[in-house]
């Protein structure tokens, strides 16, 4: 069928769904993502509001052959991923249902929604969520999801118990433990190729929206860069002794000249609502704390809302972007290597004007595999190989 009729297809069963490029709807939800790399010229974007409605989506796009692309945070810079040119564009940003159980144990969620929103509108718990505030539920509970308690709690993808998903033919499935357990794993990393996901129930991580959450900022140098190295070799095994703790640290070489380190880290120490100030900093950060020359250092007990717009505000909107990620062992010899080559990439291009070269490396502890089996295990086969990983 061709793309039109496609897009005619959908606005018969959903006219109030269906958007065209002359539409300012269209070009909003168009334009709505995090890279302007992925944004590319679908012949309609379809904004489903229900369940049911991606339900007739996908029938209609399996029985027309529409060639299409799905979007829930759009927080991916690579083109197709999350857009397409001359197809449809299925947008789930209207599933952004944020719904927490009565008892406060577990969270529902629309996959459309941000982690942002997911943690303003759940002010009485912390869910195990993404980091930065800008990424979709969506492809962080199929990609498996880093979140600043990966240690002691496993992926994103370890603590969600449910998974509401459409398949190709537009049925409906609860995959979970006891319904469609294959599935069940499957989803857990194995990415967005198995339907459509359109709400997850994740279970929380503890009865109170308060982390221990610090922001420190370094000024880039020879000497500063070694000793967060250092630092950052030593914490990744102290993890495996302090599992409640996170960190991500982000280095930026500025095309405003602008060289500086920002490490972001948090802690869930059972934190109360009433918890008495002032609050010590865990001492598995103490070494970070003690990186000279420093430009900004803050912590203190903070909703978890607060931790991840930090996050965000390293990762704007609206820019152009590239990608990649390597994880290797946690070797001081492999990470300084691996950081003087991509140090001496970003140098190499530092004079050209507006551009931003950042990189990140965020700690991977064995006991992070440990506590994903004991929450039913994923398919990311990282349990293949035991040593303490470093990501960037």
């Amino acid at each position: 069928m061709a793309l039109v009729s496609c897009c005619a297809a959908l606005a018969s069963v959903l006219p109030t769904n269906v958007f065209l490029p002359n539409s300012s709807t269209y070009a909003s939800a168009n334009s709505n993502r995090w890279s302007t790399t992925s944004t590319l010229s679908p012949s309609c974007v379809v904004l489903p509001g229900t369940t049911q409605d991606v339900s007739s989506v996908m029938q209609i796009l399996t029985q027309n052959q529409c060639p299409f692309a799905i979007k829930s945070g759009g927080h991916m810079a690579n083109p197709g991923f999350n857009n397409i040119d001359g197809g449809v564009s299925l947008d789930l940003s209207q599933l952004n249902a944020v719904e927490l159980s009565d008892d406060l144990l577990t969270t529902r969620l629309g996959t459309g929604a941000e982690w942002q929103r997911v943690y303003d509108n759940t002010p009485g718990v912390v869910v195990p969520g993404g980091l930065c505030g800008g990424t979709g539920v969506g492809g962080v509970s199929l990609g498996g999801g880093m979140s600043i308690f990966l240690a002691e709690l496993g992926w994103t993808a370890n603590n969600i118990v449910d998974y509401e998903m459409v398949l190709a033919n537009g049925s409906v499935v609860h995959a979970n433990g006891t319904s469609h357990p294959n599935l069940f794993l499957a989803l857990r990393g194995g990415g967005a190729n198995f339907g459509v996901l359109t709400h997850v129930t994740i279970l929380n991580a503890q009865l109170t929206n308060l982390v221990y959450a610090g922001q420190v900022l370094n000024g880039l140098t020879d000497r500063s860069a070694k000793a967060l190295l250092r630092v950052l070799t030593r914490y990744t095994a102290a993890n495996n002794r302090d599992p409640g703790a996170g960190m991500q640290t982000i280095f930026k070489v500025g095309g405003d000249g602008k060289n500086e380190v920002e490490t972001l880290y948090g802690h869930r120490m059972g934190l109360t609502a009433l918890l008495p100030v002032p609050f010590l900093s865990p001492a598995i950060f103490d070494d970070l704390l003690g990186i000279y020359p420093q430009t900004l250092a803050i912590a203190s007990p903070a909703p978890m809302s607060l931790l991840s717009s930090m996050a965000q505000s390293a990762q704007a909107n609206g820019f152009r972007d590239g990608l990649a990620t390597i994880t290797f062992e946690n070797d001081r010899a492999t990470i300084e290597a691996v950081h003087q080559v991509t140090w001496d990439i970003c140098k190499s291009v530092a004079d050209i004007p507006n551009l931003d070269c950042f990189w990140s490396y965020v700690p991977l502890p064995d006991i992070v595999t440990a506590n994903s089996l004991k929450r039913g295990g994923n398919v990311l086969g990282l349990e293949r190989k035991r040593c303490d990983r470093m990501g960037t």
